[in-house]
C-alpha cells in the first residue's frame, strides 16, 4: 500500500495557467530540485509524456527514473507514476476553479519495495515528504501570482 501525502493551496490564476505551468518541463527544477538531467522524453497518446531523468540521491547517488503520465486531461488533472529501483511514486494533481482563481490538491503516494524494510522507511519519509509537498505548492503560488507564468 504504502504511505501517502496531500496538500491544497489556492492560486489566483486560472486552472489552464496552473496546468501549463506545472506540466512545463522548464519548471521541473522547481518541481524536482534533486533533478540532474532530463534524458529523454517521449509524447504518449493520452497527450501525456513519458520522461527518463537522473536525481541525486541520499549519499549523492545518480539514480535514474522513468516517470510516466497514466492520465492527462488539461487543464484538470494529471496522474504520473515513476519508479527508481524499489521506488513507485504516483503523484495526482486535481485542479479546480474557485471563486478567485484555482484550488491545486495535490498528493504523492510513495511505496517501497527494498531491503524488506519498506514499510520503515515509508514511515520515516512521510513528514519530509508532506513538508517538502507543501514547499512545493508555495513556491508554484508564489512563482505564478508573481506573473513568472503569462496568461493562455
Amino acid at each position: 500500500m504504502g504511505a501517502r501525502v496531500r496538500a491544497t493551496v489556492q492560486i489566483a490564476a486560472s486552472p489552464p495557467v496552473v496546468f501549463d505551468f506545472l506540466d512545463d518541463l522548464a519548471n521541473a527544477p522547481l518541481l524536482l530540485p534533486q533533478l540532474e538531467e532530463i534524458v529523454s522524453v517521449q509524447p504518449l497518446p493520452n497527450g501525456g509524456r513519458r520522461t527518463t531523468y537522473t536525481t541525486r540521491g541520499r549519499r549523492n547517488i545518480l539514480c535514474e527514473w522513468v516517470s510516466e503520465h497514466v492520465e492527462y486531461e488539461r487543464p484538470r488533472r494529471t496522474v504520473t507514476r515513476s519508479r527508481w529501483n524499489g521506488v513507485l511514486v504516483t503523484a495526482r494533481r486535481d485542479l479546480s476553479g474557485a471563486e478567485h482563481g484555482t484550488t491545486l490538491r495535490a498528493e504523492v503516494q510513495y511505496q517501497v519495495r527494498r531491503f524488506g524494510l519498506g514499510r520503515v522507511i515509508e514511515f520515516q519519509w512521510r513528514r519530509p515528504m508532506r513538508a517538502e509537498l507543501r514547499r512545493l505548492l508555495s513556491e508554484t503560488k508564489a512563482r505564478i501570482e508573481a506573473g513568472q507564468a503569462a496568461e493562455r
